[in-house]
Parts: C-alpha cells; sequence; structure tokens
C-alpha cells in the first residue's frame, strides 16, 4: 500500500505534446483489427460487457472456448500503465484457453496520464468483484486465477491486496 501511495504521487507520465499517447495507443488499435475473426476461427467467443460492482463500471472482454469452462482467469494487460487494452493478450490468451479450459476476462482499465494509479487499481478491483460475484456472465462460482504482466503484475498484486479485505471474496 505504501508503494501505492508513493506511486499515486509521482509525476505523471510526460510528453511535449499530449497527443502522443493518444498516438500510440491508436496505432496499436489499428494493429488489433480482425481479432475478433481470428478468435472465431480458433473457436473462441468474444464479448465486451461492463463489470458493474460497487457503484464502479470497468470495461472487460470475456473470452470463451466452445466447450466447458474449468476456471476464469482474470487478465490485467502491461503496458506502462499507459498503453494497452482488453484485446492486447488476445494471441496469449487464446493458448491459454485451449492449453487449460478456461474463460478470461480482461479488464480494460483506465490509462495514465489521464488516469492515478488508484483509478487503475479500482477498475482491477470492480472486474474482479464482478467476475466473483455477477451471475449474469455465467462465470460466478468458478475458480479464478489472477495473472497480469508488467504494469498489470503490479496491478493484479495490488488488486488482490485489496480483495484481501474482503476476506469471503478472497477466499474463491
Amino acid at each position: 500500500r505504501r508503494v501505492n501511495r508513493r506511486l499515486d504521487r509521482l509525476p505523471r507520465f510526460r510528453v511535449s505534446n499530449p497527443l502522443v499517447p493518444r498516438l500510440i495507443q491508436s496505432l496499436v488499435g489499428l494493429t488489433q483489427i480482425g481479432a475478433d475473426r481470428r478468435l472465431r476461427r480458433a473457436g473462441i467467443a468474444a464479448t465486451d460487457a461492463i463489470a458493474r460492482s460497487g457503484g464502479h463500471d470497468v470495461r472487460v472482454r470475456v473470452l470463451r472456448p466452445a466447450g466447458d469452462v474449468r476456471a476464469v482467469m482474470l487478465d490485467i494487460h502491461g503496458g506502462a500503465w499507459v498503453l494497452g487494452n482488453a484485446r492486447i493478450d488476445d494471441a496469449l490468451n487464446v493458448a491459454m484457453i485451449h492449453a487449460c479450459g478456461v474463460a478470461i476476462v480482461s479488464v480494460d482499465y483506465r490509462l495514465a496520464p489521464s488516469a492515478s494509479v488508484e483509478d487503475m487499481i479500482q477498475d482491477c478491483v470492480a472486474a474482479a468483484r464482478w467476475v466473483l460475484n455477477d451471475v449474469s456472465h455465467g462465470l460466478c462460482g468458478l475458480p479464478m486465477f489472477v495473472v497480469g504482466e508488467s504494469a498489470g503484475g503490479h496491478l493484479a498484486a495490488a488488486m488482490l491486496l485489496r480483495l484481501k479485505e474482503a476476506p469471503d471474496l478472497f477466499a474463491r
């Protein structure tokens, strides 16, 4: 928690032109054109949803295999807290789905510089609570695993610490 408070007070990502992060993020989006078609060919259904939990909404991407689902993996993407989106790990997630028989919920958390680290953690917590509590998506009650790389690893750890404050959720 001390590390998170320190990170939240650090200066934000600085660029001489504030359009640069948006331009890079747009280029990332261009590389993802046709991603859903590739997923369908791999036998995976992809849906975008709004995870609502405790008055907080965050966008998520849900990937499901055609067969039975044994567990749910909550995926938190990397990107130095500045870049990326819920689609960025699709190729890796397809391999996980085929190897492990899991459904994957990727969190489309808000990014810096327009969001603080605290905002990002709140988005991840809301997504986790949605997976664990909301029966509408059909994944509630399954074991949940959490993965994250780089900035996503930090957010995954911070999110788990927040969930630890709710022992009933953390136990699941």
